[in-house]
C-alpha cells in the first residue's frame, strides 16, 4: 500500500512541474493579460495615410482582444485553478502515506516486542523484522523508539551470527557461557540446541571432576575415566 501511495504522490508532483513548466514558458500572455494599454497605444500612433487601412486594422485589434490577451488570462487562470487542485490532492495523498507509515510502524514495533520477549523465532523472521525497521528509521515517526527496537534486533542477530560461528569452531566454556545462558534464545536454532547441550555436559563433567580431583593422590583409573569423558565434550 505505501508503494501505491507514493507512486500517486510522484505523479502528482510530475504534473505540477509541467504546470511550473508551461508557465515559465509564456510569461508574455501573463503580461499581456494585465495590460490593455499596448493596443490603444498602438492605435493612436497610426498616420492619417493608412486611414484607408483602418477598418482592416481595427478588426485585426480586435481579433488580438478576443484570441490574444483574453484567451491567455482565462487560460492562466484555468493553469492556475489546476495547479491548486493537484496541490490539494498532492497534500491529501502525504496525509494518508503518513498515516499508513504509522499503522505499518505500529504493527511493526508490536511484532518486534513479541519476538524480543517470547524468542525462539525462525532467523529468517528476526532478518525480516531488522530489516524492515530501515523505513521507520527517519522523519519524525517515533525514531527514538525504532532506533531502541533496531538496536536490540541487531543484537539478536548477533547472537544468532555467535552460534553459526561456534558450531565451526570449538569454543571455551567461558565464551559460551553467555550465548547458552541467554533467556530467552532470540531463534529456535538446531546448532543452538547442539551447543547449549555441550555446554550443560560440560558443567556436569566440572562437577564430577571437582571432588576426586581434591583427593590427593588421585586414582590413575579415575584420572583416565575423567579424560575419555572430556575428550568426548564439543568443547
Amino acid at each position: 500500500m505505501g508503494k501505491y501511495v507514493q507512486a500517486e504522490v510522484l505523479d502528482a508532483f510530475s504534473a505540477l512541474a509541467e504546470l511550473a513548466d508551461l508557465a515559465e514558458a509564456h510569461p508574455e500572455q501573463s503580461e499581456q493579460s494585465n495590460d490593455p494599454e499596448p493596443s490603444k497605444k498602438r492605435h493612436k500612433s497610426s498616420s492619417i495615410a493608412d486611414a484607408s487601412e483602418a477598418p482592416s486594422t481595427c478588426d485585426h485589434h480586435s481579433a488580438d482582444k478576443a484570441d490574444g490577451p483574453g484567451t491567455s488570462a482565462s487560460h492562466m487562470a484555468s493553469l492556475m485553478s489546476e495547479s491548486q487542485s493537484l496541490s490539494d490532492e498532492l497534500e491529501r495523498q502525504c496525509q494518508q502515506w503518513s498515516q499508513q507509515l504509522q499503522q505499518q510502524q505500529a504493527s511493526w514495533s508490536l511484532r518486534c516486542d513479541n519476538i524480543l520477549k517470547q524468542g525462539g523465532v525462525k532467523v529468517s523472521e528476526l532478518d525480516s523484522a531488522t530489516a524492515e525497521s530501515e523505513q521507520y528509521l527517519w522523519g519524525d515517526n517515533n525514531t527514538a523508539s525504532v532506533k531502541a527496537i533496531a538496536a536490540q534486533l541487531l543484537d539478536a542477530k548477533a547472537w544468532v551470527a555467535r552460534v553459526y560461528a561456534f558450531t565451526k569452531n570449538k569454543p571455551t566454556l567461558e565464551a559460551l557461557k553467555p550465548i547458552s545462558q541467554r533467556e530467552p534464545a532470540p531463534c529456535s536454532m538446531p546448532a543452538f540446541t547442539k551447543l547449549r547441550e555441550a555446554f550443560q555436559q560440560a558443567e556436569a563433567w566440572l562437577v564430577r571432576a571437582a571432588e576426586p580431583l581434591a583427593d590427593k593422590p588421585t586414582e590413575l583409573k579415575v584420572l583416565e575415566t575423567l579424560c575419555s569423558e572430556a575428550s568426548r565434550s564439543d568443547l
